[in-house]
């Protein structure tokens, strides 16, 4: 009966180190991802501290945050925000042409008011760029999905 009774006394000793080692793994855990969100936090701060203080350089001026890419039909796509849903053909790497096809609101978006977005986008992505809506695209005989 003494080995029985010291067996359930171990066994009793065993679960509860098993308990506060999972408790003591479960607050690591926390403390980690709790280090990691504040990190998060912090990166995030400074990267709205930047654009602030390039906003004020440029004397309140927008300034639009572009995703680099070194695929050109991904970069022009990217450049040509808030449009969505184009469809990017480059025509001719090395005169570095490319056709972008969108419609609806895409399209004026796209373009932009008074061609800004189109031009802006172009001298980002140093492309020449076409930009057609999907009748004007049909009527050319091009293609596109």
């Amino acid at each position: 009966n003494d080995i029985i009774e010291k067996n359930k006394q171990m066994d009793e000793v065993r679960k509860q180190a098993l308990e506060e080692a999972i408790e003591q793994f479960e607050k690591e855990q926390d403390d980690r991802e709790a280090e990691e969100e504040e990190k998060l936090r912090e990166e995030a701060e400074k990267r709205k501290e930047e654009r602030e203080r390039l906003r004020e350089e440029l004397h309140g001026e927008k300034l639009d945050v572009v995703k680099y890419d070194k695929d050109p039909a991904i970069f022009i796509e990217n450049a040509l925000s808030p449009a969505k849903e184009l469809t990017v053909a480059i025509t001719d790497p090395k005169k570095q042409e490319a056709m972008v096809i969108a419609d609806g609101d895409n399209f004026s978006l796209a373009i932009g008011k008074k061609g800004q977005n189109a031009r802006l986008a172009s001298r980002l992505t140093k492309y020449k760029i076409d930009i057609k809506n999907t009748e004007q695209a049909r009527e050319a005989g091009i293609n596109f999905r």
